[in-house]
Formats: C-alpha cells, structure tokens, sequence
C-alpha cells in the first residue's frame, strides 16, 4: 500500500469495535474509487467531457457461508451491483462508449467478474 495505512474492523454484532469498514465493505470501496478513478482516464483518452460522476456499489453477502453454518453457501458476495452516475454535455452514446471501455478496462472489476489464482502460504515464525 505503498506505505499507508488504513483501520480495518467489524461491526459490534461481528465481535468487532465498529472503528473502521470491514474487509469485504473495502472490497467494494475499492470496486467503486476503481471505477471512478477508470472513468477519469478513458473520458481524457476519448475526449468525453465529464462533470460531476458518482458510483454506488453494493454486494449480497450471505454470512453463513463466511461463519460455515452452510458448506452450501460461498462465504464471498453472490451478487455485486455497481451504478455509475454522470453528468456532462456529450450525448448517451459517447457516455455509453465511456462505461464500454471503463467495464473493459477496470481492474477492480476484472478482479470481481473473473477467477483469479490467488497462493496462500502459512508461514510459522
């Protein structure tokens, strides 16, 4: 993280102290400032004027799968949903153009819609 530092936690009905967003609500904080930040760069790219642009991002998160009350149930999100609003004076079909190249091109969202090998090691000191 390049040296900075943020406070993670969990909410007080998960045992936590409520002082920081939990690491899955960071996941989709993440998907959302990706986003963004990706709009910016392909609107300069493709020369689309954009003003004021907002991203919401929810995720259904079922917690019997991450507390094992269910093997049945994925302890990840089962459904993501990501909604970008933006202003500006261009028509709909060049900011059309600009979500076909953002969702082409964000790599929050590549990491959300496709399986990525991921290496876990446990190191015992």
């Amino acid at each position: 993280m390049r040296g900075h530092t943020f406070r993670q936690d969990e909410p007080t009905i998960l045992g936590g102290v409520d002082t920081g967003p939990n690491p899955v609500e960071y996941a989709l904080a993440a998907l959302a400032s990706c986003q963004l930040a990706t709009y910016r760069f392909w609107a300069a790219k493709l020369d689309i004027p954009v003003g004021d642009l907002q991203a919401v991002v929810e995720g259904d998160l079922d917690v019997r799968g991450v507390f094992g009350l269910d093997e049945e149930v994925r302890p990840g999100y089962r459904e993501v949903r990501v909604t970008v609003t933006v202003d500006g004076p261009a028509t709909p079909e060049r900011y059309r153009e600009l979500a076909d190249a953002v969702n082409q091109h964000c790599p929050t969202l590549d990491l959300f819609s496709n399986p990525t090998p991921v290496r876990t090691n446990l190191v015992i000191a």
